[in-house]
């Protein structure tokens, strides 16, 4: 079975993305960008889910599809008490990259025969599928943004900084002027309740709104809670 690669988002609380990428390193995931951003829960859910403070740490992984899900099976059956600090965990595929960055990641990689690939199970198949909703608004707009996704059914979100960096054909083909400050608000749902979400961020705060927002949805593969 040909070597895919995954991508990895874990985003834990601000301060423990260098542990947890040495964590990760034990099972040949080593590839990561550190950035950093902040949540956008209520002090009620911080107080639920443990999380001390509301500034993020988020580490971008980058690895064989393999040794991706073989790290979050890691994190959800054995590592949860190893991982220092509460956070999530979810992973992504990639489509798409640099034949050398690529070939550097699947180095030593064998080529599975199609039986030893890893199969879900029945269980597994029945498991909610997620998704990863990134909303890019002008800046100061994002608390806006998130109560109007909480009314949708979202339970929280991470903000990050941004800056647009794109043409003007967006500006000149809807007849607007957009900010250069950006805010990304990425959102991890349900795929029951993403649409749902979707459609009120941009019935509110759509690219004709002030906020200025564009949205897109990636589909996730697999969701963990760490701590």
């Amino acid at each position: 079975m040909k070597q895919t690669i995954k991508a990895m988002v874990t985003i834990a609380e601000r301060g423990h993305g260098n542990d947890i990428a040495a964590l990760y390193a034990q099972k040949k995931v080593s590839c990561h960008y550190h950035c950093v951003g902040r949540g956008t829960a209520s002090s009620e859910l911080l107080d639920l889910f443990g999380f001390g403070t509301s500034e993020r740490d988020i580490l971008l992984s980058l690895a064989p599809g393999r040794e991706i899900d073989l790290l979050l099976q890691e994190l959800r059956d054995v590592w949860r008490t190893r991982v220092p600090t509460r956070g999530i965990a979810f992973s992504l595929p990639v489509r798409a990259m640099n034949n050398l960055v690529a070939a550097a990641l699947l180095q030593g990689q064998e080529q599975l025969p199609e039986k030893e690939g890893r199969e879900a199970s029945m269980e597994e198949k029945k498991e909610k599928r997620f998704s990863l909703i990134l909303a890019a608004v002008d800046q100061g707009f994002t608390d806006d943004v998130m109560n109007t996704a909480r009314e949708a059914g979202a339970r929280g979100g991470t903000i990050l900084r941004a800056r647009w960096a794109g043409g003007k054909s967006v500006e000149q083909f809807y007849g607007i002027t957009l900010q250069a400050e950006k805010e990304i608000l990425a959102i991890v749902a349900s795929e029951e309740q993403m649409p749902a979400i979707m459609e009120a961020i941009n019935q509110k705060h759509g690219l004709r709104s002030e906020a200025h927002g564009t949205l897109c949805v990636l589909p996730v593969d697999e969701v963990v809670r760490l701590g």
